[in-house]
């Protein structure tokens, strides 16, 4: 069995009650519900510790997971929502889909491919990235931490975790081996489009995010 976990708290450091707003004409968590809903994941859960959010995705046919208050601060992280809701499941779940709200930009076969790599590839994570086949950082010492222009052409490729899906066996994230995070000793990278990494962090990104998702992904399906 596949289950998907979305974490979604009330509120955030940098957009108040980020999870509700206004994101092309419904709130921003209805479109990863939506997403989910559409994949092959058997049952999806939102983890939440706000009434409001666990209103929509009750109409929008999920499980509310009750997150304690411990969990829905900024320190919390999103390895110790899941491991907290994998907990209170009570289905036989082998393999957790977890989502990210505030990454929109995905399809519903994104996630099915994925879910698919895990299985085929026999991993037991697959992480959601972009290529990165640009990008020369510098410290604040002027010193180059990246490989310089010249060597572009030698250098392997670089892939930026974009934040969006994550695919792993249940027994990964309860596990001490892996600092019980979603990373297992087998992780594979599933490379999205570059404007699929785009995510919604601050005021200024949701111009952008809304661009790009009537765009090209309401362009291209039935959400």
């Amino acid at each position: 069995m596949t289950v998907c976990i979305i974490p979604a708290r009330a509120d955030s450091k940098r957009i108040s009650r980020k999870n509700l707003i206004d994101f092309c004409g419904q709130p921003l968590i209805y479109w990863t519900i939506k997403q989910a809903k559409q994949s092959r994941v058997d049952k999806v859960y939102i983890s939440t510790d706000d009434d409001e959010i666990g209103t929509i995705a009750v109409k929008m046919g999920c499980d509310v997971i009750n997150r304690p208050a411990n969990l829905a601060t900024d320190e919390a992280t999103s390895d110790q929502v899941w491991n907290h809701a994998v907990k209170v499941i009570t289905e036989q779940a082998d393999i957790v889909v977890g989502l990210q709200a505030t990454s929109p930009l995905r399809f519903s076969e994104d996630i099915d491919d994925m879910i698919d790599k895990l299985k085929v590839d026999k991993l037991d994570s697959v992480v959601s990235v972009c290529l990165e086949d640009d990008l020369f950082l510098w410290d604040s010492l002027g010193r180059q931490v990246t490989f310089s222009k010249i060597d572009r052409k030698l250098r392997g490729k670089f892939y930026r975790e974009n934040g969006s899906i994550y695919v792993f066996k249940k027994q990964v994230i309860e596990s001490p081996d892996t600092g019980y995070t979603r990373y297992g000793q087998k992780t594979g990278f599933f490379v999205m489009e570059d404007w699929q990494g785009f995510e919604i962090d601050e005021l200024k990104d949701v111009e952008v995010c809304e661009y790009f998702m009537r765009r090209n992904v309401l362009r291209e399906v039935n959400l």
